[in-house]
């Protein structure tokens, strides 16, 4: 098996016949109907899909006979008879786009395969695609407009591999974001469509090269972590967007850890935790080879 990282946007097919110049397209096909290459982890099967920066593919010498390797798959963390909180594996949608198709999968369809319902849930928040970690769902239209009306009492934290290490260790950006209708990025902005946007953060463990950050999510403002941490010079670890090209890693290294909020039905106050992935660790410690 070999394996390489992604170093410019393409599809997986002029990829696979870059990297082994030898090979007909028919064979890089066999070898993907056969479940011999693998993208960020999970079976890749379409010879058209996009990689990104960053995307590790890894490809079997052999066209056919490899094993196929199940996909990382969802996780019900909690549930009560009106939400249920999952881990959603990094690659997969919180919720569909338009132009999808009704087989389009997102955490709210594996949800339901999950638990073995037909009963639609309803999404009280999102996580970009590349962010894994804690999700909260619904379980009626009624209790998802409850978690709306009360969610500035959520708290939110995450974790994050940034690139270098932050100084002050421990603080606050304050900067608000705009969103940019053409780059469909969140910019730092002070102008008049800009949106008040506060990010926390405290250095929990420092590699050679890096960091791994506890971000407190103060505001809830689209790419508002991948935003903030680019304009004070740390952008995330794996960032296609707003990384640094060729120092991006296997996946974006964003992960939300950390959900509180009070249980519509008995007050309590539900505190639930997912520890950052050992991928992250080893990102944190390892040495780029350009710079050993």
């Amino acid at each position: 098996m070999a394996t390489f990282v992604v170093d410019k946007e393409t599809t997986l097919l002029a990829y696979m016949l870059a990297q082994e110049p030898g090979m007909k397209r028919a064979t890089a096909k066999t070898r993907l109907k056969h479940g011999a290459v693998t993208v960020n982890g999970a079976v890749a099967t379409r010879h058209d899909a996009s990689l990104q920066t960053g995307d590790v593919v890894e490809m079997h010498r052999r066209g056919t006979g490899v094993q196929k390797q199940s996909p990382r798959a969802l996780k019900i963390v909690r549930q009560t008879n009106d939400w249920v909180v999952v881990e959603k594996p990094p690659g997969l949608l919180s919720v569909p786009t338009d132009d999808g198709g009704p087989r389009q999968r997102t955490a709210l369809t594996e949800a339901m395969k999950a638990l073995g319902t037909d009963r639609p849930l309803y999404a009280c928040h999102r996580l970009d695609k590349d962010t894994s970690g804690l999700l909260l769902l619904a379980k009626s239209a009624k209790i998802q407009q409850h978690f709306f009306d009360t969610w500035d009492g959520v708290e939110k934290r995450y974790a994050a591999v940034v690139e270098g290490h932050p100084v002050p260790e421990r603080g606050e950006i304050d900067v608000p974001l705009y969103d940019h209708p053409e780059s469909l990025m969140a910019v730092p902005s002070r102008g008049p469509d800009a949106k008040e946007a506060l990010t926390r953060y405290r250095v929990q463990d420092k590699g050679p090269e890096r960091a791994l950050v506890d971000i407190d999510l103060v505001t809830g403002r689209r790419h508002q972590i991948r935003s903030h941490f680019k304009d004070i010079g740390h952008p995330l670890c794996g960032d296609p967007r707003y990384g640094r090209g060729k120092r991006t890693g296997p996946r974006l290294c964003l992960h939300a850890s950390a959900l509180v909020f009070q249980d519509p039905a008995s007050s309590r106050k539900v505190a639930l935790k997912s520890p950052p992935p050992k991928l992250f660790f080893r990102i944190l410690h390892q040495v780029d080879q350009a710079d050993a």
